[in-house]
């Protein structure tokens, strides 16, 4: 990107978790094979056929034979050896709390191929030899640089885990790192070297209630930006014509616009939160903070949508998956267009499927599964065109899916979408917080469980002409203490016991 003084970051609400996937690593056993591949194919013999890259260009072959056949090696023993760390677990994840016994050649061969890759492109007889020959050298010097560094482990503010796809001959392994806090990357990266960032989203906030510092509490405290004093917050409400206005204010407090709802009545369907710039363009003491607006929603949640909440067991609890059957199958079969039926898990949804899949096909349903082959496009294209179209998904179906009218009449919630306490981020993160004296559960398993539960909810009402019914099948919403915490976030629709 060009320089830049200001940033608006929209869908903001993701903006950790696409912070932790740019700073930390992500390395697979297919993207070594990728490489290796592209330069000289594996044949079945276990030779090499030329007709990769060297093969193309055959002055590659003296200067990167020895350090190709050297990477081949070094990365069969290395990913050998990594898988040999999972043991005798079945779990698709697994976190490494110290840096494992790991051959190191397959760093250095990378590193040697990378640099006889290079020698490559200077020697290269015209400009599209030496611009492909050079694409190469620098991804085996990426790679080399990712394994070493993930080999290492020596960064303690990251978690470092080990992830598997397949099975057998067919497992793909990937090295993975994120860190456990981004707040000091943004701050060097993104709010340091800008007058303004705003960030917003839908689903900034976490409703009023889930935390004693307010519903901006869990982004700020994520981001590591402190909130502005009470005196010189903007108000939860601002008129439409002020709106553009506080888009551009900075840390000028003294002219920021009088707020209209000072007791905050609006519901927080819509937040903003600006980021002041305070180093590089002005010199001040004080901590950059963020001020804070929460907009009120165009949509007449009251009367346009109901949530529905059956008293079911808990889930994991006895007759839990009966009525969570039972339940959904009411839900598809009273709705008067089309359902989605939104899942946590591959596992729960695929049980669900298969003991409604005969019975919702025999009333004329149309029945659409994710993972079932289909992209999430080619999807909502025939949940759009078909009349009665019940569609099973998981987290992609969650969010950034927009589906107007009659198509979409009815959204099924079978699970509070909690992070999964074992996920090797969300235990190093919750850890961290115990470490300082907080509650992981309150302080951060709630508040993403109720940004995603809102995404999840957002789904139904996309317009000012839609209608229709929420159903959530977890009656932790309803029986437990924390409960209260996800209906004060949700829109204000009419609630159905």
């Amino acid at each position: 990107l060009p320089d830049y003084e200001y940033a608006i970051l929209d869908e903001a609400h993701d903006i950790e978790r696409v912070a932790s996937d740019a700073v930390g690593l992500r390395v697979s056993e297919g993207m070594v094979l990728h490489l290796l591949n592209r330069l000289a194919p594996s044949s079945d013999k276990g030779g090499k056929t030329r007709v990769g890259l060297i093969g193309r260009y055959l002055h590659l072959e003296e200067l990167c034979d020895s350090a190709l056949q050297a990477a081949w090696a070094a990365m069969k023993n290395y990913f050998l050896q990594v898988q040999r760390l999972f043991g005798s677990r079945r779990e698709q994840q697994m976190r490494l709390r110290q840096a494992p016994d790991l051959p190191r050649e397959l760093g250095s061969a990378l590193a040697d191929l990378a640099g006889a890759l290079g020698e490559g492109a200077r020697l290269a007889t015209d400009e599209e030899a030496e611009l492909e020959i050079s694409a190469a050298a620098k991804r085996a010097s990426a790679l080399a640089e990712s394994i070493i560094v993930w080999s290492a482990q020596s960064d303690p503010g990251h978690v470092y885990w080990l992830e598997r796809a397949g099975w057998g001959n067919s497992e793909r392994l990937k090295l993975r790192s994120a860190p456990v806090h981004v707040g000091q990357w943004l701050e060097e990266t993104l709010f340091g070297g800008t007058r303004s960032v705003v960030l917003t989203s839908a689903t900034l906030a976490t409703g009023r209630g889930v935390s004693q510092h307010g519903a901006f509490a869990f982004l700020r405290e994520r981001l590591g930006v402190p909130a502005f004093h009470a005196q010189d917050q903007l108000g939860e409400s601002i008129p439409d014509s002020v709106l553009e206005a506080s888009a551009s204010l900075d840390l000028e407090l003294d002219e920021r616009p009088e707020p209209v709802d000072p007791k905050g009545e609006i519901d927080p369907d819509d937040a903003r939160i600006e980021m002041g710039r305070a180093g590089r363009y002005e010199e001040r003491d004080e901590p950059r903070r963020a001020k804070e607006l929460l907009l009120g929603s165009p949509f007449d949640y009251a009367k346009q949508a109901r949530l529905v909440l059956p008293d079911i067991p808990v889930p994991n609890a006895p007759g839990y998956f009966e009525a969570l059957v039972e339940e959904t199958r009411k839900a598809c079969l009273e709705s008067a267009g089309g359902v989605f039926v939104l899942f946590t898990s591959y596992s729960q949804l695929n049980q669900v499927y298969s003991a409604l899949e005969a019975e919702l096909s025999f009333h004329g349903f149309v029945l659409l599964k994710q993972g079932g082959g289909q992209t999430r496009t080619r999807m909502l294209d025939t949940f759009r065109q078909a009349k009665r179209c019940i569609l099973f998904g998981v987290e992609t179906f969650w969010q950034g899916v927009d589906v107007a009218g009659d198509a979409l009449s009815t959204v099924i919630i079978s699970k509070l979408p909690f992070p999964v306490p074992s996920d090797p981020i969300v235990e190093a993160r919750s850890e961290q917080i115990e470490a300082l004296g907080g509650n992981a559960f309150m302080d951060y398993s709630v508040p993403q469980a109720i940004i995603r539960l809102k995404q999840g909810f957002g789904r139904l009402i996309r317009r000012k002409t839609d209608s229709g019914t929420v159903v959530i099948l977890d009656s932790r919403i309803r029986n437990k203490a924390y409960g209260r915490h996800f209906l004060n976030a949700l829109p204000p629709a009419e609630v159905l016991l």
